[in-house]
């Protein structure tokens, strides 16, 4: 079985999971990412990992400076540009650059979110204030792009989401939220928040388990993923049993899944199922698995299966096991 894109990552991170690029490898998951988003950005705070991986998050998004090995399995995002370069504004570098469906959206609307790694908490500036450049930087750049001439109702929401690594005592294990708020200085004025919550700057800052809060969900998953000295086999295993990143319901059904960029493979006894998401039009197909002398191998011929209400790859896993029941029963190869 090939290895899954994260699981890939945290073997090459092993030991050097602080450096920059190593991090943001790991960082690029849509797992990954669809975590942090629900953890911290109020949006999404109902919605499920499977969810916002599957169907929120768009297109692929790689990270600045980050080359690519075409034969890597790699369901990591590539999506924006990571440099914002404007004329009379010169050029600002993201780590990564995505951006979000909402989960009700109006008229098709998104987030647009930053995401940097700091390991060094005090370079020479705030991040805070730099995550606060970022924003406007967001917000600046959407012109001739989300909106023209005074259109300034069409600018969509920006975060600048900054994880630290190695913050101050007093920081450790701790999540911040700097943002646009509205403050009457004279009677009540009603505002719609909408047109004024633009900026948001999120700090999540790391410090182990002798910390405070670390039972936190994300601050506990990105602990184990860039600080923790664990093995990469220990830190799948958290993976897998505390946040289902890698799949645990095939575990049960002892399924066989693999990731390939933006498809989802699932080997059951008798059939391969692959789940995509195309034009925003979320696929179902499904093989036959060839038993012969040479082993097992796919026949190469698939077929539409319907989605019948599945909205994320739980459900998907409970179909094809259904189906399996139907169609198989208790049939065994001999």
């Amino acid at each position: 079985m090939k290895e899954t894109y994260l699981s890939a990552n945290i073997e090459t991170a092993y030991i050097k999971a602080w450096y920059d690029e190593a991090a943001k490898r790991l960082l690029c998951d849509k797992y990954i990412l669809a975590w942090i988003i629900i953890s911290v950005i109020d949006e999404y705070k109902d919605c499920s990992v499977q969810y916002v991986r599957g169907c929120l998050i768009e297109g692929d998004v790689r990270t600045m400076s980050e080359t690519v090995n075409p034969n890597e399995v790699m369901p990591a995002i590539k999506g924006l540009n990571t440099e914002i370069q404007i004329n009379s504004e010169g050029r600002t570098t993201f780590d990564i650059y995505f951006n979000v469906i909402r989960p009700n959206p109006k008229e098709n609307s998104h987030i647009y979110c930053d995401l940097e790694i700091q390991n060094d908490y005090y370079p020479g500036y705030d991040h805070v204030t730099r995550g606060v450049y970022n924003c406007a930087r967001i917000l600046s750049s959407q012109y001739n792009t989300e909106f023209a001439g005074s259109h300034y109702e069409k600018l969509k929401k920006a975060y600048s989401i900054w994880v630290c690594t190695d913050p101050p005592d007093k920081h450790k294990n701790s999540i911040s939220v700097v943002s646009l708020q509205k403050n009457d200085k004279v009677s009540s004025v009603d505002r719609d928040k909408e047109k004024y919550d633009l900026i948001n700057v999120i700090s999540i800052c790391l410090g182990g388990p002798e910390y405070a809060n670390y039972d936190n969900k994300i601050i506990r998953l990105l602990d184990v993923l860039l600080r923790s000295k664990m093995t990469p086999e220990e830190k799948k295993k958290i993976l897998e049993e505390e946040y289902e990143i890698l799949c645990s319901i095939c575990r049960k059904y002892k399924y066989r899944v693999e990731y390939k960029f933006d498809q989802f493979f699932i080997y059951t006894k008798y059939e391969v199922w692959c789940y995509e998401i195309k034009s925003g039009k979320r696929i179902l197909l499904h093989g036959n698995l060839l038993y012969g002398k040479g082993g097992i191998k796919e026949s190469g011929r698939w077929h539409h299966q319907k989605m019948c209400g599945c909205r994320s790859v739980d459900d998907i896993v409970k179909k094809i096991h259904e189906h399996e029941i139907w169609k198989y029963g208790g049939l065994e190869f001999k």
